[in-house]
Formats: structure tokens, sequence, C-alpha cells
């Protein structure tokens, strides 16, 4: 499967790219929202964005609506957008001010598969990736 991991530290695209190469998925990465909104215009094959809540120039929000902008035709005609998971280090026990518990009850509300939090329970992710439709099982 091709996932695209978007954050804006590059150690941690660094650190998911390694997982889940390893696993057998092609990963590609974004620092920015705009890059990423650009490499799903140019790869229909992706089928999984891992973003953070913020990224530079947009949230996870503003990503995923975007998505949903782009045509997608593969060999067979129209294909159904990316599915995504947020990955943060914000909590909501953990002093998240209203527009980010706003953002993050969004994204449950727009269909993200779910919310993971940092640091990266390997297993965790994972087992998520390997739920996403047309995904390889990880090994």
């Amino acid at each position: 499967m091709v996932i695209l991991v978007v954050d804006t530290v590059s150690l941690v695209r660094s650190n998911l790219d390694r997982l889940l190469t390893a696993n057998g998925h092609e990963v590609l990465t974004a620092d920015t929202g705009k890059a990423a909104v650009e490499i799903l215009k140019n790869d229909q094959r992706i089928s999984l964005v891992v973003t953070d809540l913020h990224v530079a120039g947009m949230t996870a929000v503003d990503l995923f609506k975007a998505t949903r902008n782009i045509e997608r035709v593969g060999d067979g005609g129209n294909s159904s957008p990316p599915e995504f998971i947020l990955f943060t280090s914000l909590r909501p026990d953990g002093g998240m001010n209203n527009t980010d518990v706003q953002l993050l009850h969004e994204t449950a509300a727009l269909g993200f598969i779910d919310v993971l939090f940092k640091p990266l329970v390997r297993g965790q992710l994972l087992q998520h990736v390997g739920t996403v439709k047309g995904g390889p099982t990880p090994k």
C-alpha cells in the first residue's frame, strides 16, 4: 500500500517512513499541507494519509477536506479518496485549547480511521494501517 506521512517534524516523518517501509508499504512524505495536497494530486496510488493535527499551512481537517476535491481516476474508473489516520502529540486531557479539541472532534466526524497519540505505539499504528481497504496485512 502507498502511504503519505505528513508532519512538520523530519524525525517523525523519518521514523514512520522506516517503520512502514519495513512492514511492506511504500511511503511518501510531506512537511506541509500544501506539499501533501500536491502529492495527493499527482499520485493516485495513495490509500492512506497519516497526518499530524497541525501541519505547516493547514490543519488535518483542512487537508482531509482538500483531498475530497481531488479527482482520482484509475484504470477501473473513479477511485475513493485516501483514508486518514490522525497522529498527534496533543491530548484531550493534556491542556489542549478549545480550537484543537474542536478539530479533534471534527476529525472523528469526518471519518478519520482513528486518532493515535505520540509517542508512537508501533503495533497500534500497524494494526490501523492493516484495516485500510486494499492494504496488505502488516508483517
